[in-house]
């Protein structure tokens, strides 16, 4: 491969274990599917990102970059908690968390709803943090969600929860 005016090994062909794939400063080691990968940030388009990247990179449209997914940058909430695109999800399948990018990068409908910890806001178009994952020092931040002191927990208001009278008069806090 081509890079920076000279001959580069080919990470995907060139190393098949992590510490060699690691030590070349252009891979990065693939833990999912076993395979040494080009780095994210060496993607120059959206295609490559998702080609050669694999399912570690994902296209920032607003940078125009290639960026490692928040799951592979950090495997601890303390190191996840430090990139300020990525939080720290504790109600992923696992029950254990996963770093994940912020709702409020998520540009897609179908995306946002496949997360619980996030929720589409159809009026702004875009994805934010559930109401129900929260803090109450954070809850009023988005008009939707309204802090019950009862249950001491940040909840989406009624109005914006369901669209229909059945699913309204089934949850107890709804009328």
């Amino acid at each position: 491969v081509w890079a920076n005016n000279e001959c580069e090994p080919n990470c995907e062909t060139a190393y098949g274990d992590w510490g060699t794939c690691e030590s070349n400063n252009r891979c990065m080691w693939d833990v999912n599917n076993g395979q040494c990968r080009t780095r994210c940030g060496l993607q120059g388009s959206p295609s490559q990102c998702a080609a050669t990247g694999g399912s570690m990179c994902e296209w920032n449209t607003l940078t125009t970059n290639c960026d490692k997914k928040c799951e592979f940058r950090a495997n601890t909430s303390t190191a996840c908690g430090t990139d300020v695109t990525c939080y720290w999800d504790t109600t992923d399948s696992t029950g254990v968390g996963v770093c994940r990018k912020v709702c409020g990068l998520i540009g897609d409908t179908q995306t946002c709803h496949d997360r619980v910890s996030c929720s589409w806001d159809v009026s702004a178009t875009k994805c934010m943090l559930a109401c129900e994952v929260r803090a109450q020092s954070d809850c009023a931040v988005w008009n939707q969600c309204e802090y019950n002191p009862s249950l001491s927990q940040c909840n989406r208001m009624c109005g914006y929860k369901y669209a229909d009278q059945p699913t309204c008069d089934a949850d107890g806090l709804c009328m």
